[in-house]
């Protein structure tokens, strides 16, 4: 099975971090932001992105960020 890739991005699509990046087992997981970016840096209050991709399926979510 490919890996599953879930990255976060801003509006502009920047990617601001990965949550996870492997494969995985077949299942539900819970996955938690800390709404800081891959430099482990706070990201701002907005818009922004988190999509799944998975052998050829891709599913993406909008995630508003307010303090």
């Amino acid at each position: 099975m490919p890996p599953a890739i879930w990255p976060i991005a801003m509006s502009r699509l920047k990617l601001v971090k990965t949550l996870a990046n492997g494969e995985q087992k077949p299942g539900y997981y819970n996955l938690t932001w800390n709404r800081q970016d891959a430099k482990g840096r706070s990201c701002a209050c907005g818009v922004y992105f988190c999509t799944l991709t998975a052998e050829n399926q891709r599913f993406c979510r909008k995630v508003i960020l307010t303090e």
